[in-house]
């Protein structure tokens, strides 16, 4: 029975980051389980697409989200550019068809200064200014948020698995998890693949 001193469910974006991420600090052995043919067979690929900016998240009460929000941004556009990666700085509306939501823009305007984006970074918008730029919109009035950026997360997951594939992480595709029992300080994790199961820390 194989032991893995990490076991990772799922091969999306976020597994197969964590996968890179503890391949690349620590020393043990690391499995990374998907149960698709290859990464990001899902919502990974089928999302927006958008590395968004921390604009919207209360500074407060989604202090950790919005702190991640601002570093990954960063993390995210060293990467893209170190292995030559799409990465768009397009930005994107955030529209409010009333005064009581531009009331929550403005407050939008504050936070994204207070996670730490820059004042330029973020323009709030009346509804005249935004026809001329979209004239098919028709709102209260829009915030911009000038760095959201448009990436693949598929070409960034298969990128990713590469490199934490090169650090020594295994990634077991077409392996589905059916069970994990607990035993002891370890866990016990069966496959619906047909192969053994194996134990994990």
């Amino acid at each position: 029975m194989d032991t893995w001193d990490v076991a990772v469910v799922g091969g999306g974006i976020l597994g197969t980051s964590l996968g890179y991420w503890l391949a690349a600090r620590y020393d043990g052995r690391i499995a990374v389980i998907e149960r698709e043919k290859t990464v990001a067979e899902h919502t990974s690929r089928r999302n927006t697409g958008v590395v968004h900016r921390p604009f919207y998240l209360h500074p407060e009460k989604r202090r950790i989200f919005a702190r991640a929000a601002q570093i990954s941004h960063g993390l995210w556009r060293d990467y893209a550019a170190a292995k030559g990666l799409p990465f768009d700085e397009v930005g994107t509306y955030e529209v409010a068809l009333d005064d009581a939501g531009m009331d929550v823009l403005g407050t939008y305007t504050t936070w994204a200064v207070q996670n730490g984006m820059r004042p330029d970074e973020v323009a709030l918008l009346d509804g005249r200014e935004m026809r001329q730029r979209e004239p098919n919109v028709s709102c209260a009035g829009a915030l911009l948020s000038k760095t959201d950026t448009v990436v693949d997360y598929r070409a960034f997951t298969t990128a990713l698995r590469k490199d934490a594939e090169d650090l020594g992480a295994k990634f077991l595709m077409s392996s589905g998890v059916r069970g994990v029992d607990a035993l002891g300080d370890d866990l016990d994790v069966a496959l619906d693949n047909g192969q053994e199961r194996f134990r994990t820390r």
